[in-house]
């Protein structure tokens, strides 16, 4: 029996399928792929053009090799019809009778063969099926100007072609799908490792995540990553302005919270979604929900921070509130005692000059250290407040009247910016008196060299919106973080108890309202009070229970 020989440009061909193959696992690009098998027919067959249709998801991806044109390689996404079954059928514009032919061929109506048709220029066409299975994944497409340069020989020899050049695009189309999903997984599991890498704050994993996201998509060489939250942008290290964009917003709680951008610098063949894959914008929108979990495990993790911090410091001061009450109780009798009998000496009129200045000061520090237990009574909540409607501008201006040398003397000028319809409040006219003087005595040692303070008050709702800021030495976060501790100073000793803002943050939580602290070192403090116009005590005459 004799074997049949194999024409001699068919066995170069197999020759070289054998290296060209083991590409496969060297490149994840299906247009690469498809380029080097495309010039290894023109370069072996001789023939003028060698054209492949592969259909890659609903689409089919063209590319044509031309031996003498400069360019001598065109990729694009051709269009295409539907079929009656819906699957896709290739289609150019033209919708001529090789494009006819073509879709009969491809769908398994028509065999491959040689063609020559009168709507095209003189030569031959040899047109084949490239399928793997049952499945048609494309058509190869010879071309030569030449009449007859096809045989019906090369037509029964380069079916076996076609075949071979179909499992290979099967089996490319498998290691390179794979090879990206290793990719993308690899990415997702570097930014886990980011995030959950014990002691990394959100802003640090939020720098990390754009270059691990960048490199897995299917061109990092030229994949550049931004991430926006919160309106802060982190960039990856091989940032460059983009030819073409891909973008997906970052919800949280039904509210944007920023973006993620996967960009290309340079053009690179459509895919399906410009040079993207399909599968590039799923992974995508997996990334932008990890990045939301992030943020909301982050921000469950500062609640949870946050409210611990409170209730510990909730729990301070009431230690600290019953210890400075036992302590008021303690002192005022004796201190009663001493300013009692120190009044009682500077009546006598046979004191001399000096005992009476001693006397004096005796009284004086006796009526200081009252202060100072009525201070802690009040922080103990031993006191119960006197109830009526306060007309705030009536009480800052008596403040104001007290403190108005100090103020001169200081060159600290102050400026109003009073809402003329400001309703009146039901409170405690001396408590709120005294939190005005605290917290205008201490804008003003906030300014040694002199400078400005701004009131402001407005309705804001159902509150009343009374502001203090100065442009002083301000505070730094650790200061301010402790502003309203009792006891916490930075004064001398002689200059403070630490009692005067937590005295003010204990009246304002008493009538119901909120007190917050804005600072910077050098650029002075801002005191912002919330106070409730309704029921910031229950009604007038009546007392809160103690």
């Amino acid at each position: 029996m004799t074997v049949p020989s194999i024409p001699k440009r068919v066995q170069e061909f197999l020759d070289l399928l054998g290296p060209l193959l083991a590409l496969i696992n060297q490149s994840a690009s299906r247009v690469d792929f498809m380029e080097r098998v495309s010039k290894v027919l023109v370069d072996t067959l001789s023939c003028d053009v060698v054209e492949l249709r592969v259909l890659e998801q609903n689409k089919f991806l063209q590319t044509v090799t031309e031996a003498n044109a400069t360019p001598h390689f065109h990729a694009a996404v051709a269009p295409c019809a539907t079929g009656p079954n819906g699957h896709p059928l290739p289609a150019l514009a033209d919708d001529s009778t090789l494009e006819t032919t073509l879709a009969e061929i491809f769908s398994g109506k028509r065999a491959g063969g040689i063609m020559n048709l009168p709507d095209k220029p003189p030569g031959t066409r040899l047109v084949l099926p490239l399928r793997a299975g049952d499945r048609s994944l494309g058509l190869l497409c010879l071309a030569d100007k030449q009449p007859d340069f096809f045989t019906s020989v090369d037509a029964v020899e380069f079916t076996a072609l076609a075949q071979v050049l179909a499992s290979a695009l099967a089996h490319q189309r498998t290691v390179a799908a794979l090879r990206e999903r290793v990719k993308e997984l690899t990415g997702l599991y570097e930014i886990m490792n980011v995030v959950n890498k014990t002691g990394t704050s959100l802003a640090d994993a939020l720098k990390q995540i754009p270059d691990h996201v960048a490199a897995a998509w299917r061109y990092p060489e030229i994949a550049s990553c931004r991430l926006v939250v919160d309106d802060v942008e982190y960039r990856s290290s091989s940032f460059a302005e983009p030819a073409y964009v891909m973008r997906e917003p970052i919800i949280l709680n039904n509210r944007a919270r920023g973006s993620l951008e996967v960009m290309y610098s340079e053009a690179r063949p459509q895919r399906d979604e410009g040079p993207f894959l399909s599968e590039e914008r799923h992974l995508i929108g997996a990334i932008v929900g990890q990045i939301a979990v992030i943020l909301k495990n982050k921000e469950r993790e500062q609640e949870r921070a946050d409210m611990e911090a409170q209730l510990h410091r909730a729990d301070r001061l009431a230690t600290i509130g019953q210890l400075a009450a036992g302590m008021a109780h303690e002192i005022n009798e004796p201190l009663a005692s001493i300013l009692g009998f120190a009044q009682l000496a500077l009546k006598d009129e046979a004191l001399g000059d000096q005992t009476r200045r001693d006397v004096a000061r005796i009284r004086d520090a006796a009526l200081h250290s009252r202060e100072v237990v009525k201070k802690l009574l009040f922080f103990g909540r031993q006191l119960p407040p006197q109830k009526t409607a306060v007309d705030i501008p009536h009480i800052v201006a008596d403040v104001l009247g007290i403190l108005q040398h100090r103020f001169e003397k200081a060159g600290v000028v102050v400026q109003q910016n009073f809402d003329p319809d400001v309703p009146e409040l039901v409170a405690d006219p001396g408590q709120l008196t005294q939190v005005m003087m605290n917290l205008l005595v201490n804008a003003l040692q906030a300014m040694p060299e002199g400078g400005t303070v701004r009131l402001g008050l407005e309705p804001k709702g159902d509150h009343l919106c009374l502001t203090v800021a100065d442009n002083g030495l301000g505070m730094d976060e650790a200061v301010r973080s402790q502003a309203f501790l009792p006891f916490f100073t930075t004064k001398n000793i002689d200059q403070g108890t630490g009692l005067g803002l937590a005295v003010v943050h204990g009246i304002i939580q008493a009538h119901g309202g909120t007190i917050d602290v804005e600072s910077r070192p050098g650029q002075g403090t801002r005191f912002v009070m919330m106070l409730p116009l309704i029921n910031g005590y229950d009604q007038p005459g009546e007392e809160r229970d103690q």
